[in-house]
């Protein structure tokens, strides 16, 4: 996908509603909505030097992943996919990124790996998966704050 991570300053209004749009629907209809397309939209705008288009991604992938944790059918492997390359994009901005933004990304990120244990590994996401753990334990979490370094954990726990 193309990157929007430089959106210039006239920009951010419309980046920002579009993406706040986007975490709206994902929480009102999130059977409806197509989780992995609205990640891959989201996706292009997680290293953005602007601090609201960064909480919008945030709110995007944490919406995303409770509308998989709402599904009452297994979780579609193309939408976990997607979330754990943005939650991965994330950790990998980690120096533009503030405390509340990373959080929701890791509250996603462990919010899609319970799914997949839930619905059994239904399909793949593997490679995407390893991917956002390996970006995870290759982040200096310390500068996201005490609540991010929980989440992480709270992953780990996930994983053992």
């Amino acid at each position: 996908p193309e990157s929007r991570d430089d959106v210039p300053p006239e920009n951010v209004p419309v980046a920002v509603t579009g993406l706040r749009f986007l975490a709206n629907v994902l929480a009102a209809c999130p059977a409806e909505a197509d989780a992995a397309r609205f990640l891959t939209a989201a996706d292009k705008f997680a290293a953005s030097p602007n601090k609201t288009v960064r909480l919008c991604v945030s709110a995007v992938a944490l919406n995303a992943a409770h509308a998989l944790r709402a599904r009452t059918a297994p979780s579609p492997p193309d939408a976990r996919a997607a979330l754990y390359r943005l939650a991965a994009s994330v950790l990998r901005a980690g120096r533009v990124y503030e405390a509340e933004p990373a959080t929701r990304v890791l509250v996603a990120c462990g919010t899609g790996l319970w799914v997949e244990r839930r619905d059994g590994g239904a399909g793949t996401a593997a490679a995407e998966r390893d991917a956002a753990v390996a970006a995870l334990r290759a982040a200096d979490l310390a500068g996201f704050g005490t609540a991010a370094t929980e989440a992480a954990e709270d992953i780990g726990r996930l994983l053992a």
